[in-house]
């Protein structure tokens, strides 16, 4: 819990945890509320390897726990879920499916939209941590020095997509026109961090990519408003890089 607050005051100081957010606020249905998760661990999380979009994999027997524990806790919060939605990926459909099981949920569709999908690596996808650390070094080479908007921009190789596109393509989900009410996103870890950085860019507050990191089933609270603003309301589930 101490590194979870230390990073919290350092990063995003003015979020309460998203659990106490939604305790208060997840019955109220006068905004467009996105209740944002990662999936539950899987054996590439596990094993340290890449995931990305073509490691299409299953949720490990901790992934389900987790899954299911975040389930309670949403359930526990008072959360109202008007529709939910999942990017294609096994890991992803699944969290949901368990998470609104422990909910208690009336069954309900899971609407797939791959505008909420993983980063896609491009030829790191299924790589090794160690392998994965020469892609590091190359990114932390070419962009010593650049810009905070030059870094988001950044593409390793030509074929990796860059977190600028990544967030674009999510921050278009977000933005489209749906009615009031709660809705519950499960989704991933490099596609959240991207999301975080850009709106919490337009609202004022630059956050490098690894200068913080998210753990599985981990929430973050976005609501939008009458103008189609996104914004961070709330968070948990941060850790220390």
């Amino acid at each position: 819990m101490a590194v979870f607050l230390s990073v919290i005051s350092m990063l995003f100081p003015q979020f309460p945890d998203a659990y106490d957010y939604l305790q208060q606020n997840g019955e109220k249905q006068e905004v467009v509320r996105y209740v944002v998760v990662r999936h539950g661990e899987t054996p590439s999380n596990r094993d340290k390897k890449v995931g990305g979009q073509t490691v299409d994999v299953d949720l490990t027997h901790e992934g389900r726990l987790q899954a299911q524990i975040l389930g309670q806790q949403l359930a526990e919060a008072g959360l109202q879920v008007k529709e939910c939605f999942s990017s294609s990926l096994i890991r992803a459909q699944q969290t949901l499916s368990i998470c609104t099981e422990a909910m208690n949920m009336e069954p309900m569709a899971i609407a797939i939209d791959d505008r909420v999908i993983e980063k896609y690596f491009g030829r790191d996808e299924g790589v090794d941590d160690v392998a994965y650390k020469q892609t590091i070094a190359k990114t932390n080479q070419d962009t010593h020095n650049k810009s905070w908007e030059e870094k988001f921009a950044y593409q390793v190789y030509p074929e990796v997509e860059s977190l600028q596109t990544v967030y674009e393509r999510a921050r278009e989900f977000l933005v489209e026109q749906r009615p009031n009410g709660n809705y519950l996103v499960a989704t991933h870890k490099a596609l959240k961090k991207a999301l975080l950085m850009g709106l919490l860019k337009e609202q004022g507050i630059e956050v490098g990519y690894r200068s913080f990191d998210l753990k599985n089933c981990s929430v973050c609270v976005i609501e939008v408003s009458g103008e189609g603003a996104p914004r961070v309301v709330a968070v948990s589930g941060l850790t220390s890089p």
